[in-house]
């Protein structure tokens, strides 16, 4: 799902028009991050204190409220069953913290498939024992190969989840269960930002790990990708 921010006029025309599912987030200094959702896209605006956000509470917070209470009453929300859970708001008042890869930059090899896993830590989950990541920003440099590609994805490598045994799989053998892959194949160019914008934000736990993936399908000179993920906990 791509999620486009707007500003908050157009956030409304819109969700009016196509009578569109409301979602928020309590974000940092007051801020209200607020959501109009719909297969295949969604809306976002930011909202800071001020005759916006006066707006949206008075006129559009029942709305989006009515919608989390009955995701909740029907288990969309808190199901135990989803190893990765995707929700359309950040559950509680969370810190809001980038994870980089700086000032380390994760070098590609030439003509291979090169793989980074950063461990979700207990140091990076909130006080519920979960972290919420809801998109991040990559750079390449100027080395960058025709047909080279990225990929962002959340893998168990040590069964934390559990289900290694039901899929045949074993740490032993350095299996790696892939739960999600937020961007695919997306192809990039020399010296280029990227976004890895999951549409929604994805709850996960300690123990689990952010995979970026850089495929490097051609010779020529190692290249550098600098990774930034951004998270609430």
């Amino acid at each position: 799902m791509e999620l486009f921010q707007v500003r908050y006029e157009n956030f409304k025309l819109e969700a009016a028009a196509k009578k569109l599912k409301l979602f928020h987030a309590a974000g940092p200094d007051g801020m209200v991050v607020a959501y109009a959702m719909a297969d295949p896209y969604g809306l976002s605006v930011r909202l800071s204190p001020g005759a916006d956000l006066d707006d949206f509470t008075a006129n559009w917070m029942p709305r989006s409220r009515e919608v989390q209470d009955e995701q909740e009453a029907i288990g969309l929300s808190k199901s135990p069953q989803l190893s990765v859970q995707s929700h359309g708001v950040y559950t509680g008042v969370r810190q809001y913290i980038a994870l980089g890869n700086a000032p380390d930059l994760y070098t590609a090899q030439p003509n291979t498939v090169n793989i980074w896993d950063t461990v979700i830590t207990s140091g990076m989950v909130g006080a519920d024992s979960k972290m919420e990541l809801f998109g991040g920003e990559y750079w390449t440099d100027a080395l960058v190969e025709m047909g080279d590609y990225v990929e962002f994805a959340v893998v168990d490598k040590d069964d934390v989840l559990g289900l290694f045994a039901g899929l045949g799989l074993d740490v032993v053998d350095n299996d790696v269960l892939e739960l999600a892959k937020y961007v695919q194949k997306r192809g990039i160019g020399k010296s280029e930002y990227g976004q890895i914008r999951p549409g929604q934000s994805a709850e996960l736990i300690a123990g689990l790990y952010l995979r970026t993936i850089y495929v490097a399908t051609n010779a020529g000179a190692a290249r550098t990708l600098r990774v930034s993920y951004d998270v609430a906990r």
